[in-house]
């Protein structure tokens, strides 16, 4: 029949086949599909392309919570995903409930690539993960903290050491402007290289990020393209060998390199007090493979994230100035000398505690969510009905901005965490922020990043009077592509005549 068609017209016949199908297979999504009752734009339950589009670009968790705005707490924002803003979702999807399956981590998300083995984020199985997850459990116990904690004070007197000289060498003036992205990362990054690997990366020392951290952001893209590409698994092997090979070499020397530095801290004294030693003590069941991949990836979880919440908290500090005064007059009225503030010394002081959680809040780490899908025979969430097969999560993002949950949800306000009677803001759904997660598969190092978090902002309030230089700058304009994007936060540093540590 298709012997005398030329190949112009077979293209062209193609053509209008694949047209049809895909027009046909959005009616279906729109008007027939199990979510069609839900709302949101038609235009992404129609077709996984603006989702992606978003994706791509770095727009999708601002792109999410406007969704939400506009059409409310449950939304559907693909042709087979819903995304919740309730506090009750938080509770259903990420926390064992008597009497219901829990749902399965989404594996377009978290599926490792082929040649890698799994680790505590990409593991699928509830077994695997659980596994893992008790292996590494010990080294992040309050035990364990205590141990660990001499490690962030030593780091946090070496940032601010650093800062000091990066002060004194501006052209002999008691100010300067930093980069607190850089600053926050470099702090971050030592200790986790300490922790994890026996050994500091040398950022504070050099005052720059070592080539290995500067791999991370193209190994998360690569995780990006791979996610895109799973959503259309005809095309998903075309689709991968286009990624850019620059970004494959990123991966594979991101990979090589931690590989290295684990196999060399498996080595070492048993005693030191880091990661490893409770770990090695408790004898893990794990393999090699597994446990450098678990590494590795507690490196990145233990340096981007809490990066990022000190990096956002301060920006959001210089631009509300009343709320900086505030916080600079509870640590300077505490301690006497820079060498009195420590990690146990800064555990129980109210406003800095509440000024950590807003920075979490408005620069949560992890932005975008955690997709889960729905077991077979489907459940309620969020008080909803959601079909088996679907993909559901809470957006932090979105959450956090929802003024259904929080009173001048856009405003940096810590006493809406300290003032919970009869105050303006006592009627904020507090545990609509989880910034470490929820349930079984919540962050393991929250304890780790609150103390490094407390630390070094109490000692930046008590070394330094700090300011904002680029009103311009503003959190909810930056990119997420898995983590947030943060490029330059410049603030302005001012020594303070106090004693250096």
């Amino acid at each position: 029949m298709f012997a005398d068609l030329s190949l112009i017209g077979l293209l062209g016949l193609a053509t209008i086949v694949t047209a049809a199908i895909l027009i046909l297979n959005a009616l279906r999504n729109l008007f027939l599909h199990p979510l069609s009752k839900f709302p949101g734009p038609k235009p992404w339950a129609a077709s996984r392309v603006p989702y992606i589009v978003s994706l791509l670009k770095g727009n999708l968790v601002v792109d999410h919570a406007a969704i939400h705005q506009e059409y409310g707490p449950v939304v559907r924002v693909g042709p087979n995903e819903l995304s919740f803003t309730t506090v009750k979702a938080w509770e259903d999807i990420y926390v064992h409930r008597t009497g219901h399956v829990d749902p399965t981590k989404d594996p377009v998300w978290y599926k490792a690539p082929e040649d890698m083995p799994q680790n505590i984020v990409t593991a699928l199985d509830s077994k695997t993960h659980s596994r893992m997850r008790k292996a590494l459990a010990p080294s992040f116990t309050e035990g364990a903290l205590r141990d660990q904690a001499p490690t962030i004070d030593r780091y946090a007197s070496l940032l601010i050491s650093r800062l000091r000289d990066t002060v004194h060498s501006s052209l002999g003036s008691k100010a300067a402007i930093i980069d607190a992205v850089d600053w926050m990362s470099f702090f971050t990054v030592d200790i986790i290289g300490d922790l994890a690997l026996g050994e500091s990366f040398g950022c504070l020392e050099n005052a720059e990020l070592h080539p290995w951290v500067k791999t991370l952001n193209n190994f998360l893209r690569g995780m990006i393209y791979a996610a895109t590409a799973r959503w259309y698994p005809l095309f998903e092997t075309i689709l991968m060998k286009m990624l850019p090979e620059r970004v494959m070499e990123m991966q594979r020397q991101h990979t090589q390199f931690a590989n290295e530095k684990i196999n060399k801290r498996l080595g070492l004294d048993s005693q030191r007090k880091d990661f490893v030693t409770p770990f090695l003590e408790e004898k893990a069941d794990m393999s090699l493979k597994e446990i450098q991949s678990n590494f590795a990836i507690l490196i990145v979880a233990g340096a981007d994230t809490t990066a990022t919440a000190l990096s956002g908290t301060l920006l959001y500090l210089v631009k509300n100035t009343s709320k900086l005064e505030k916080l600079e007059q509870e640590i300077r009225s505490k301690f006497t000398s820079a060498e009195e503030i420590t990690v146990a010394s800064t555990a129980n002081l109210p406003y800095l505690g509440a000024v950590i959680d807003e920075g979490l809040r408005l620069s949560n780490p992890v932005p975008g969510g955690l997709p889960r899908v729905v077991p077979k025979g489907g459940d309620h969430y969020g008080g909803q009905f959601v079909p088996e097969g679907v993909s559901i999560s809470v957006r932090p993002y979105a959450m956090a901005r929802s003024e259904e949950n929080f009173k001048d949800a856009a405003s940096f306000i810590p006493e809406r965490w300290l003032e919970r009677e009869n105050g303006p803001y006592s009627g904020d759904k507090l545990a609509a922020s989880q910034p470490f997660g929820i349930g079984h598969s919540n962050c393991l190092g929250r304890k780790l990043a609150w103390a490094e978090m407390r630390v070094v902002i109490a000692r930046m309030m008590f070394e330094f009077d700090i300011e904002e230089c680029a009103p311009e700058q503003d959190w909810i304009k930056l990119k997420t592509f898995m983590i947030t994007d943060k490029g330059r936060i410049e603030i302005r540093l001012k020594l303070r005549d106090v004693p250096a540590a």
